[in-house]
């Protein structure tokens, strides 16, 4: 969904992201600090946020 909210790790860093875009819009150092980022991109948004594991597969997806 265009517009929402993902966080994900790129082999080395945890990162957010706006689907649709290429972009990152941050890092962090630990996916705790990515994904509590993430969910206040999307809460502010009011969009879905996606959380990815290491390997890319989706744990967990909230709208908001």
């Amino acid at each position: 969904m265009s517009g929402s909210i993902v966080t994900g790790f790129d082999g080395t860093r945890w990162y957010n992201r706006v689907v649709g875009s290429y972009t990152v819009a941050n890092y962090r150092d630990t996916d705790v600090e990515a994904e509590t980022k993430g969910r206040a991109m999307a809460q502010q948004r009011r969009v879905e946020h996606m959380v990815l594991d290491r390997e890319g597969t989706v744990v967990r997806q909230t709208r908001y």
